[in-house]
């Protein structure tokens, strides 16, 4: 009564401008915040941090003050004079005043009578910000009555005299406080808290010394949007974010322009540049009683600003950019986005889904359809061929595969259709170069062309001379040194300069990244080798004759790798009914202009092909007609969908433009936009896209790389490969499905690979050329038909091992887990041994001998699957060697906690399945136990079984005294069950079929066939009741 008598005197104080009483001057002073005094119509919470300290103790009582003042407000009552609050003794009378009866019956008197829906909006509210521990017996929370809710401050200041009873109802006041000594955990402080410097996550300090110019401008329930807010306005806005307190971290960076990849620490200073995502543990798993909570950091876009996070000076910072000069601001709203929870995997989706509600300009990936080609075999002509990609190899290439059994249904013809050209310069260039290696030739009256030869071959002979010793300076000082280093910055000025020349005839006459998009049809080179020169008949020969399902054509963001050339013929879509006058796409070359932020990770940028060259820009008012004519083209030849290469390239082309976040949505919203209208929006695959610029651009498009590509002469990559697209897909999985791009059959690591992909959710396809191919290897993923047995999700890193330096710390193992319709797959790596060296910019091996590592699966490894501690669960567990053979396989039944101890040599894998056990029973409660296992011979088996049920004797086709059951499945091969006993009949669809049983493993296996993959067969077990035997 005391402290709500002073509340009511504080606030008379304060709208009548007293600012004596407000500033609390009494024996307790010491311990207030400084008060202001309180402008008209400003409120309390514009002048309090979001915590308080009372007798040298910090509670989150200022979380109960938001949510009052939230509601309130929201009912346009105006609260002041709340420094009062802060003399309370305890945290009970803090609670009581600030949802005292003085302010509640006032606000809610207006909208009903009785106070009771009010009182209920009232407990709603809080209860999204707070954590209710114990809704009191009696009538439920929705139901009309009284009710009563317990609740208190949270850990670790929680103790029993600060519980609070809080009832309400239709016959009591609004809302009556009581003092109460319940124990237990209580509610939680607002999600996100800052006071003063240090950022707080669930009452964990988990960011000390954050700068002023962040904001925390949209806190949510399960956290909050940080905005950033500076003093002067400029094109790259940067600040500390803080010294990060946690006991370790999972980053996902960019290690290139185009890809990013995972790395892991435990400081502040571990954290690379340009980080995108970073998932942050708060706990020690080692201590006893630890409570699991982690933290996500997204840094998103804003308007033009694109942001990214980096460590300096051991701290974090937060940097935004806009990629433009021009483009200049002071604040970025809404440019990081933090959340908090105790599940990583909820976490990461919850705050995806806020990212989208934010961002419109995507969604994520539960939004969207995915294509049919994800389900089929494939094929690549990359690999085979690179960009001399002809038509009889693609026959030839199908025809192999058809003929060893694993036909595919899906083919991309990858780089080398299209009509590219070079500019006149760099012809120019390139015939120089040849004019001056044939001096000899040149008739002598022919003096122009004397001296051009003379003249050029001396230069070249000049330059050429101090070739060598400058690609050994490069190699040695250039290629490992930070973008603000002497030695960079020297050779960028070199490679501008004197140097540009030599530099750009190399790019020019070795490589086809200089080339420009010179036609949107297919080139002469291409067209010359198909029977009849049409590309047309050609697709629908394939489609035909081969069995290939769908086709799709690779190209890049920008045509091609240096974009459009100036006079690009366009194809007119013959369904358009004007199309436009000027078929002319008039292209601009315009340099790109790499960020601040990249050019760290990759300094190289401001002197690869594409600087040197320019990239060729279709005129913005054109870019939908560049987009149009190009798939119009593709469609009216029978193609059905597109692979984008390039697309990060945009992210440097903002400069004078409206920067690189604007430049990139816009060519990524056109190119959608002309994949929807002319293949539908699901059958597209973005590449070289990780930047998230194209990322937070995917509003359609269901399908996007996940990682570098497969490298085959590159031998450290092959282990690095896996590890960047498990992790990579914790982040890109939320937008996409991730595609794990192709392998080679034959290849000394296929083995891993394919494994891999079984567990990836992924589409499967290879680049083998024709006639060098596994089938051993490819029948363990590929159907008769021509299908796959696909994972349901992205195949993402299992709990234990999120955390884990899989390909550094030389113990741990990488494990993968996924869905299936009726079961769980994991997959268990060894790929120690190699990683991305940061330094080098290159896949490096950091020892030559890895050794062997070791782990446990078990079933609750697989997120979601066990759901009943009592369930029971059967595993099959294959281990293959790096080369696909097959080392060792057990079956076996365990609950859902116990575990299957495994260890790995250097490139072994495991794939498992996890199944449900089932119990059949009789009338009498007489019962057998059963798990349907999947196909034996494949590496994802449990991708076979559709549907599994327990059925009534009779129905099975058995009689009184049997118990049946029934598995549906697909496919071609042997299914496994595991079963407690021998089942006295197995039928396949109805009709008796043989099959045999091992008493010892307790494992039936029955061959059955269906005619394609929508087919399915039901196969029938009739186990006689134990009472009958």
């Amino acid at each position: 009564g005391v402290a709500a008598a002073r509340a009511s005197a504080v606030r008379r104080a304060a709208e009548e401008g007293d600012s004596s009483l407000v500033r609390g001057k009494c024996s307790r002073k010491r311990h207030l915040p400084k008060m202001q005094k309180l402008a008209p119509g400003q409120t309390s919470g514009e002048l309090h941090q979001p915590s308080v300290r009372f007798r040298g103790q910090r509670f989150f009582g200022r979380a109960a003050l938001n949510a009052t003042e939230s509601i309130l407000n929201r009912q346009r009552q105006r609260v002041v004079g709340v420094s009062a609050l802060f003399l309370a003794s305890n945290f009970t009378t803090l609670l009581a005043i600030a949802l005292s009866a003085r302010y509640i019956p006032a606000a809610f008197a207006s909208r009903t009578p009785s106070g009771f829906a009010s009182a209920s909006n009232l407990a709603s509210s809080l209860n999204q910000r707070f954590r209710f521990l114990e809704r009191l017996p009696g009538s439920p929370f929705d139901s009309p009555g009284r009710r009563r809710l317990r609740i208190g401050p949270s850990k670790p200041f929680s103790s029993s005299a600060n519980m609070v009873e809080i009832e309400y109802g239709r016959s009591a006041p609004a809302v009556v406080l009581k003092p109460n000594t319940f124990k237990g955990v209580a509610l939680n402080s607002p999600i996100i808290e800052r006071v003063k410097s240090n950022l707080y996550a669930d009452g964990a300090l988990l960011l000390k010394g954050i700068a002023d110019e962040f904001v925390l401008d949209d806190t949510q329930q399960s956290g909050a949007f940080i905005s950033f807010q500076g003093n002067v306005s400029n094109s790259v806005l940067s600040a500390p974010f803080g010294k990060l307190v946690c006991s370790r971290f999972l980053s996902c960076s960019r290690q290139k322009l185009w890809w990013m990849n995972p790395s892991w620490g435990s400081a502040t200073e571990e954290i690379s540049d340009e980080t995108q995502f970073l998932l942050v543990r708060l706990f020690d798993p080692e201590e006893p009683n630890h409570i699991k909570k982690y933290a996500i950091f997204l840094p998103i876009l804003s308007g033009a600003f694109r942001a990214s996070i980096h460590s300096q000076d051991g701290k974090m910072y937060l940097k935004a950019e806009s990629g433009d000069a021009n483009v200049v601001s002071k604040c970025a709203r809404d440019i990081c986005y933090l959340g908090i929870g105790s599940d990583p995997y909820n976490l990461i989706r919850d705050g995806f889904a806020a990212l989208s509600e934010k961002m419109p300009s995507f969604r994520v990936r539960e939004q969207k359809s995915m294509p049919e080609s994800l389900d089929w075999f494939g094929w690549c002509t990359w690999d085979a061929f690179y960009s001399d990609v002809d038509g009889p190899g693609i026959i030839s290439g199908v025809k192999k595969l058809k003929a060893g059994g694993a036909p595919p249904r899906f083919i991309i013809i990858d780089d080398g259709w299209q009509d590219t050209t070079t500019d006149a310069s760099a012809k120019k260039t390139i015939a120089d170069a040849k004019l001056a290696k044939r001096t000899d030739n040149i008739p002598f009256w022919n003096v122009v062309s004397v001296m051009k030869s003379y003249f050029a071959g001396l230069l070249s002979r000049i330059l050429g001379s101090i070739a060598k010793p400058i690609w050994r300076y490069h190699d040695e000082k250039v290629a490992g040194a930070k973008n603000d280093s002497l030695h960079v910055w020297l050779f960028r000025k070199l490679s501008q300069t004197i140097f540009r020349h030599p530099l750009l005839s190399n790019e020019l006459q070795t490589n086809d990244w200089t080339k420009r998009l010179h036609s949107s049809k297919a080139g002469p080179r291409f067209l010359s080798t198909l029977a009849d020169g049409c590309f047309k008949d050609f697709i629908d020969k394939l489609k035909q004759e081969e069995g290939i399902r769908q086709v799709y054509c690779w190209h890049a963001l920008f045509g091609y790798w240096s974009g459009v050339h100036r006079d690009v013929d366009q194809h007119v879509d013959p369904s358009q009914s004007a199309p436009p006058k000027d078929l002319r796409v008039q292209s601009t070359v315009k340099q790109p202009g790499p960020s601040e932020g990249i050019l760290q990770v990759e300094p190289s940028l401001a002197w690869n092909a594409l600087a040197l060259n320019g990239i060729g820009l279709p005129s913005p008012e054109k870019t939908s007609h560049f987009y149009d004519s190009l798939h119009s083209y593709l469609a009216s030849c029978n193609v059905d969908g597109v692979k984008v290469d390039g697309q990060a390239a945009a992210t440097m082309m903002g400069s004078n433009i409206g920067g690189s976040t604007i430049t990139t949505r816009s060519f990524v919203k056109a190119m959608e936009e002309s994949v929807k209208k002319h293949f539908g929006p699901e059958n597209c695959i973005n590449c070289m896209c990780h930047p998230t610029e194209c990322l937070y651009s995917y509003k359609d498009t269901a399908v996007a790389r996940a990682s570098d590509d497969f490298w085959p002469r590159d031998e450290p990559s092959h282990t690095t490969h896996i590890a960047h697209i498990a992790y990579n897909s914790l982040f890109i999985g939320e937008i996409v499905q991730p595609d794990w791009d192709m392998f080679q059959s034959k290849h000394c690591a296929a083995g891993l690979h394919a494994a891999a992909r079984a567990v990836g959710g992924c589409a499967v396809y290879v680049s083998d050329k024709p006639g060098e191919h596994n089938f051993d290897v490819l029948k363990r993923l590929v159907l008769p038909d021509g299908s796959v047995l696909r994972a349901k999700l992205p195949g993402r890193p299992t709990c234990d091992c999120l955390f884990s330096d899989v390909v550094g710390d030389g113990m741990s193992a990488l494990k993968i887990w996924n869905r299936n319709a009726k079961n769980g797959v994991l997959g268990a790596f060894n790929i120690q041994g190699a990683a991305w060296d940061r330094q080098k910019r290159v896949n490096a091996l950091h020892t030559q001998a890895p050794g062997t590592v070791e782990g446990v699966l078990r079933p609750s490894d697989v997120e979601g699957l066990v759901t009943d501690p009592n369930t029971k669960w059967a595993i099959l567990a294959n281990k293959w060697s790096n080369d696909g053979t097959l080392q060792s396989s057990i079956t076996r039944k365990l609950g859902g906690q116990d575990q299957v101890p495994f260890s790995l040599l250097p490139r072994q894998s495991i794939v498992a399945t996890v199944a449900q056990v089932h119990r059949a029973r009789s009338a009498g409660g007489e019962e057998v136990e059963w798990a349907a296992l999947g196909l034996e011979e494949m590496l994802n088996g449990g991708g076979a079984v559709l549907d599994e049920r327990c059925v009534d004797a009779e129905v099975g086709g058995g009689s009184t005294g049997t118990l049946a059951a029934e598995v549906t499945v697909r496919g071609e091969g042997t299914l496994l069950v595991h079963c407690e006993r021998e089942p006295a009949t197995v039928l396949l669809n109805g009709s008796p079929s043989p099959a045999s049983f091992s008493r010892e493993q307790q494992a039936l296996r029955v061959p059955f066939k269906t005619p394609s993959a929508r087919a399915s067969a039901v196969v029938t077990l009739l186990f006689l009741a134990p009472s009958k035997l």
